[in-house]
């Protein structure tokens, strides 16, 4: 946005499944819907790519992300 990244997501394949390993979004575009937008279209891209398990790892202290993942549809194993 305005030659700057508002967000940005990282996934890798870790033993064939896709795992976010990162999320990032500038201070200035928080709390605007951009990290559920790029986790809900990547979700959507791997799924149109076969995928239909995806993992990720997140500190239990990141109270914020994890309620992010679990509102996007995300279980704790």
């Amino acid at each position: 946005m305005n030659d700057e990244a508002a967000a940005v997501i990282c996934i890798n394949l870790w033993n064939g499944t896709p795992l976010i390993t990162e999320i990032y979004t500038g201070k200035k575009y928080l709390h605007q819907g951009i990290a559920s937008l790029l986790v809900r279209t990547s979700m959507n891209t791997l799924y149109q790519m076969g995928y239909d398990v995806i993992e990720l790892n997140v500190t239990v202290t990141n109270i914020k992300a994890i309620d992010l993942y679990e509102k996007i549809g995300f279980v704790q194993n």
